[in-house]
């Protein structure tokens, strides 16, 4: 039994059947003041939950990080030096640097990338990855401190090969990168405000991860930039009404 369990209908669906269309629609970008892991509930479906949490925290001791501040050769803090050009024709460079006073994390979740042969990817760091952390995550280090895990997304080959599988690979990915969000909770947010930002299958693993510690949390709600994701969770909440 895995803790997809406890994310909602409207959640799941987006994995199944409809999976290439909404990686390639959707990003998401989502302020939350402070995250917890949530608790749980002690019935043997939690119980199995947690043992699949504590297994996924075990393997989150070797967190493979994409992007972390203080680590080598961070592509999220990569040149940040960008030539700009007026509307007038006029050309001048700046020089931006990572911010090293900001109060607030940034986690970033990569999208659809791997070019593996496998359903799942691995989580050796790749040009891809890499490539794709420049272009979108780095500028963001201006004004945020920001952490991306590696994860086993589902790769190019697994979508092309099995567009509408099993869930299997889907909650492979979002365990994946739920232990590296739990690791990054337990060791380096110390309830700093968190900005969620993703793109693509990015996207929809944030929106998984807001589902699960922010929409199950007393905590402040989050203020989320993606429309689909503000209508799934009015269709979850009608599901939960109709089982009363």
């Amino acid at each position: 039994m895995s803790d997809m369990t406890s994310v909602k209908p409207c959640r799941l669906a987006s994995f199944l059947g409809r999976r290439v269309t909404l990686f390639s629609t959707i990003a998401v970008v989502a302020l939350v003041p402070s995250v917890a892991i949530p608790a749980r509930t002690d019935t043997p479906v939690a119980a199995g939950a947690r043992h699949l949490q504590n297994l996924a925290k075990a393997a989150a001791s070797s967190t493979v990080w994409l992007c972390r501040p203080g680590m080598a050769n961070d592509p999220c803090t990569d040149s940040l030096t960008t030539s700009v050009i007026e509307a007038s024709g006029a050309k001048s460079v700046t020089y931006a640097k990572p911010s090293t006073t900001s109060k607030f994390d940034c986690f970033y979740v990569y999208p659809t990338v791997s070019g593996e042969s496998s359903l799942n990817a691995d989580l050796k760091v790749q040009s891809a990855e890499t490539n794709v952390a420049i272009a979108q995550a780095s500028r963001f280090s201006t004004v945020c401190r920001v952490f991306a895990p590696m994860y086993r997304q589902i790769t190019l080959a697994g979508l092309e090969t099995s567009p509408t599988a099993s869930s299997a690979s889907d909650i492979t990915a979002y365990d994946s990168i739920r232990a590296g969000f739990e690791y990054y909770l337990a060791h380096y947010n110390d309830g700093r405000p968190i900005i969620f930002i993703g793109h693509s299958q990015g996207a929809a693993m944030s929106i998984l991860l807001l589902e699960h510690f922010v929409d199950n949390n007393a905590a402040p709600p989050a203020r989320a930039g993606d429309h689909r994701g503000r209508q799934c969770r009015r269709a979850d909440r009608l599901v939960d009404r109709r089982k009363l």
